[in-house]
């Protein structure tokens, strides 16, 4: 299974004071999430006829329907970042999602979650 999520979000992001060498951030948010999912298996089957010295092998890709839909959720995180140097950061978050039913019309049925967590890492160069 594969789901692409696009979340668009109304964001408040605080920054705290740079007390040590790790600069603390906590953001909440909300909005939509834009998904698209897709969900296929692949079948080996295989039946030995001993009598015949022969192994019939089949193999099949089945695929689902494409499901695709927005729902509605919040998320918290929390994270920041450790200045290595004047010019590099290493940037770290965690983020916890949670999907709110709001409205009929919306794809709940089709949107496998109801909380997902979300971590990031990465580096920033200025100059």
């Amino acid at each position: 299974q594969r789901i692409n999520i696009i979340p668009i979000h109304l964001a408040v992001v605080a920054c705290f004071p740079n007390k040590t060498f790790f600069t603390p951030e906590l953001n909440m948010a909300g909005g939509v999430y834009f998904y698209k999912r897709n969900l296929w298996l692949s079948e080996q089957w295989q039946k030995n006829f001993p009598d015949l010295n022969y192994t019939y092998e089949y193999g099949f890709n089945n695929y689902a329907e494409v499901h695709r839909g927005r729902v509605y959720g919040a998320r918290v995180g929390l994270g920041g970042y450790i200045a290595l140097s004047k010019y590099i950061k290493l940037n770290l978050m965690g983020k916890y999602h949670h999907i709110i039913q709001i409205g009929r019309e919306e794809n709940y049925d089709d949107f496998p979650m109801d909380s997902f967590f979300e971590f990031s890492a990465g580096v920033s160069f200025f100059y």
